[in-house]
């Protein structure tokens, strides 16, 4: 008989599954913002890019331009977000990590699309409509992800079971 425990075992209070301990609310939001920064200049960019360079500037092409920006900023958002603001690294459960990174940035670039759309039809000042519909767009972009990014994605809840997960695994027999 083995004395490995039945259940998995719960990891030390307070620590992630990397051994970090979880960063404040704030210092999470402060660190989103200035990686978000980069998400923005990264979309931005592309969004120009697309309007500036290949005239995408009537009809639904400035739509179209602002969904390609928000995924590039998407991807960049990824990359340092998991690593430096949530500190969620790889794990065992990447694959539905990444399924949930994508869902949130599938729904984000929707609902940014929406704010783009419903800015860009309110706007008064045709010079500046384009600009200040893509302004709202990232910022209804950056509430959305940050909301579903820290509460579900990179929660540190998933942290804990996982850790527990691969604990309990490490202690377990193999049945062969």
């Amino acid at each position: 008989m083995s004395d490995a425990p039945l259940s998995p075992p719960a990891t030390e209070a307070g620590t992630s599954s990397r051994g970090h301990a979880p960063r404040s609310l704030r210092t999470q939001f402060v660190l989103f913002a200035l990686i978000g920064v980069g998400n923005a200049a990264v979309d931005a960019a592309v969004f120009t890019f697309l309007v500036a360079v290949l005239d995408w500037r009537h009809g639904i092409a400035p739509l179209a331009a602002s969904v390609v920006g928000f995924c590039f900023g998407a991807a960049h958002s990824y990359v340092w977000n998991s690593r430096v603001t949530f500190r969620f690294g790889r794990s065992a459960d990447n694959a539905t990590v990444v399924g949930q990174f994508l869902s949130v940035a599938v729904g984000g670039a929707i609902v940014s699309a929406i704010a783009f759309s419903v800015v860009r039809a309110l706007w008064p000042d045709a010079h500046t409509t384009l600009a200040a519909s893509k302004l709202g767009a990232i910022a209804v972009g950056m509430v959305w992800n940050f909301s579903l990014l820290r509460g579900w994605v990179f929660s540190h809840r998933r942290r804990e079971r996982l850790a527990a997960q691969r604990d309990f695994a490490r202690r377990t027999p193999d049945p062969r």
